[in-house]
């Protein structure tokens, strides 16, 4: 396809020769020899071999390794020519671009150089810009010619067929009939339809679990399939050839001037779950380009059956694992992230500490939070989910048809993105040790320390004694962690009963309460926090939602007694100052003009 004006990518495809063999360093030489005659009458002579030797477990090593050291080695002669050799080389071939005419001729230019030092030669060069191919200059020092490969023909890569001319991907299918398929015949035509990029994904896992219930059922290999599996094959085979009418678009309108943003989508099912990727684009028209980037699905696991809301977190955790390999491979290390899941449970999990759930869930919880902490998550109605395809599966004719596979939901072409404000529900996953509370007669707390610090490190003793918890002598963070939330905890509710009685009831607070500027809400920990327009922010969670700030009216202050302490109002603004230095002055002012009102000492 030509090159527009707009500032399109460039590609061009190069294979690597195939006859001309990495060479070997000559100070390697003499440790290739061989013994070799053509009879056993003929004299033994020596050979050194210059090329790698192939078919050795090594070769595949070496040849890459060669490559990598020849870039390593030029990269100050040829800088992009050696970051391009680095990332861009898949075995033998060469695969990479740029954003306009010139600075392709010159990375072709500079590749052509650099390799050529090392003794090897591009031979077949493929581009979607005819001048590219009219770059490449003739050498008549060489045996094999270099081959200029016409636009019009396809180049097959990976299984993926590329069109220069279209500059698209698309699909060849080769199927074989078979009215009593066996389970060998099925693994085997399910294995030649090659998807690297889960383009395919909601044909695909439609396949694996196929393949899940073929081993489930204890099929023998040559033995025909039942006639429940083989209907479901029959009616895909016969639709797989309508994969080729499948055409991808190879840009996805990105160039350097412009903002990029990508949005992961996940779902699961009892059978299956997975996650899609799509690149959204704003032009100088402030008009969106989507278009889909990669794609993935995993089968559920038959042995052990596990809720679907932990089948949600792992979609979850399959989706954080696919944007950092994008963001990782396509550089997009300042695009924004957005990722959505249609689970409420799944949302409240990852937007607390992985700390307080149970191993299966905190495990996965801490790493999805380590690999995208800059990731916004939402939550996304199941009608507009992608990922909900893959979760269920679906038929080539069907897939073919469905533009919310292809395009991403409908708002991703328009200007503001719907977030949602959820309230993560209350589900089983909570240990044990984070759903107790402090003793109801909290009067008491107050009389029997002398201060706060001493008050949160003898209850976190008898927390640990009281659920014989091992430690070491000295307390944990996460120990005086635990103590001091549930002490918070104690004081709020008892501070603002009826608005955090109204809160928990998920209703709106009345209009003469002190905390309705505040748009309070009641996280996983039952502590109140502040909301407001921060939570679209990069901050830090505690940031964004700050925790509430304690007051302690005169007359509940017993602690003041001795002459070397303070009241509990300063002692926990003291406490808590670190975790709300995002509170404006407004919300400052309104909380001196609350002390002063209930006649609290500051």
């Amino acid at each position: 396809m030509s090159f527009p004006e707009d500032g399109q990518t460039l590609n061009f495809f190069v294979n690597h020769p195939d006859t001309e063999d990495t060479l070997n360093a000559l100070v390697d030489i003499p440790y290739q020899r061989i013994l070799w005659r053509q009879s056993p009458k003929e004299k033994i002579e020596e050979y050194e071999l210059t090329t790698v030797t192939y078919g050795t477990a090594s070769a595949p090593y070496l040849a890459t390794r060669t490559l990598q050291q020849l870039a390593i080695d030029e990269k100050d002669n040829f800088p992009k020519a050696s970051q391009v050799t680095l990332h861009d080389f898949y075995v033998d071939d060469i695969l990479s671009g740029a954003h306009d005419v010139n600075s392709a001729k010159q990375l072709q230019t500079d590749l052509i150089n650099m390799l050529r030092t090392g003794g090897f030669n591009l031979r077949k060069w493929s581009s979607n810009n005819g001048e590219l191919l009219d770059n490449i200059p003739d050498r008549s020092d060489i045996d094999d010619k270099t081959m200029k490969l016409p636009l019009e023909e396809s180049r097959k890569s990976l299984g993926v067929l590329w069109s220069p001319i279209e500059d698209i991907f698309c699909y060849k299918v080769t199927t074989n009939n078979n009215k009593n398929p066996t389970k060998r015949f099925i693994l085997s035509e399910i294995a030649k339809l090659f998807d690297p990029l889960g383009w395919l994904a909601p044909v695909i896992v439609t396949m694996k679990i196929i393949t899940q219930e073929l081993f489930t059922n204890s099929t023998e290999w040559d033995q025909p399939v039942d006639e429940k599996i083989k209907h479901k094959w029959t009616e895909i085979q016969q639709q797989l050839k309508t994969i080729e009418s499948i055409k991808i678009p190879r840009w996805c309108y990105v160039t350097p001037s412009k903002k990029v943003e990508l949005h992961g989508v996940c779902d699961a099912s009892e059978k299956a779950y997975g996650a899609v990727i799509y690149c959204r684009v704003q032009d100088s028209d402030k008009t969106y380009r989507v278009t889909l980037l990669q794609a993935k699905s995993k089968v559920a696991l038959n042995k052990q059956r596990t809720t679907l809301p932990r089948l949600e977190l792992c979609a979850v955790l399959l989706l954080a694992q696919l944007m950092e390999k994008v963001i990782k491979t396509m550089n997009f290390i300042e695009a924004e992230v957005y990722c959505w899941t249609d689970s409420m449970i799944t949302l409240g999990w990852i937007k607390g500490e992985a700390n307080r759930w149970k191993t299966f869930v905190a495990n996965r919880v801490s790493e999805i939070q380590k690999q995208l902490p800059q990731a916004k998550w939402n939550h996304v109605i199941t009608s507009q989910n992608p990922a909900d395809i893959i979760s269920r599966g679906t038929e080539p004719k069907k897939l073919l048809e469905l533009p919310i596979w292809w395009n991403g939901p409908s708002w991703l072409n328009d200007e503001y993105i719907p977030t949602t404000k959820t309230v993560p529900e209350i589900c089983e996953e909570i240990k044990r040790s984070h759903q107790t509370t402090i003793s109801t007669k909290e009067n008491q707390i107050w009389d029997r320390f002398s201060s706060y610090q001493k008050m949160i490190r003898v209850l976190s003793y008898c927390y640990r004694l009281l659920y014989k918890e091992r430690g070491n002598k000295s307390l944990s963070c996460e120990e005086i962690e635990r103590t001091r939330k549930q002490v918070l905890l104690l004081v709020k509710q008892e501070e603002f009963q009826e608005e955090y009685n109204t809160l928990k009831q998920g209703k709106p607070l009345k209009k003469g309460s002190k905390l309705t500027t505040l748009d309070p809400f009641i996280d996983m920990d039952g502590l109140l926090r502040v909301g407001g327009r921060l939570q679209n922010s990069n901050l830090p969670y505690n940031q964004k939602h700050p925790i509430r700030p304690p007051i302690c009216p005169i007359d509940k202050i017993k602690i003041f007694r001795d002459r070397h302490q303070y009241p509990p109002s300063i002692l926990f603004i003291e406490a808590f100052k670190k975790s709300i230095t995002s509170v404006s002055a407004h919300h400052t002012v309104s909380v001196i003009k609350q002390l002063r009102r209930n006649n609290t000492i500051i």
